[in-house]
């Protein structure tokens, strides 16, 4: 699971839709996406799920990407359905309650190879 600012909207794995045995609802519109690579992202449709995060149960639509890296992505739509705060400087995510705020902590996701990010130039 990411949890990804840069994210408009939160999204599912097609092949973990297969392993939860889910039913794919169809979408009204076609909808196009590209991921961060800017690299084209099949929609499939759309699925309602239960998502548990330490003690926190929630309800939320994910679309399903066909082809996608990760399992699970919750992006701003989540954050904000389930009015989650990010505490950059103690690395935890804050579900925000009437009654009290369940902090869980994040885990720092490192590229996999060296990252060398470029001036923009004019």
């Amino acid at each position: 699971m990411l949890i990804d600012t840069g994210a408009t909207v939160s999204l599912i794995s097609s092949a973990k839709v297969l392993q939860l045995n889910l039913t794919i609802e169809p979408l009204q519109l076609p909808v196009k996406m590209v991921t961060a690579t800017q690299t084209p992202l099949v929609i499939d449709g759309w699925v309602q799920v239960e998502i548990q995060i330490d003690n926190n149960i929630m309800q939320q639509r994910l679309l399903v990407g066909n082809g996608l890296t990760e399992d699970l992505i919750l992006g701003l739509d989540f954050l904000g359905n389930h009015k989650c705060q990010i505490d950059i400087s103690k690395n935890r995510l804050i579900f925000t309650t009437n009654k009290a705020n369940k902090h869980t902590p994040l885990i720092p996701v490192l590229p996999k190879e060296e990252l060398i990010l470029k001036p923009m130039e004019e």
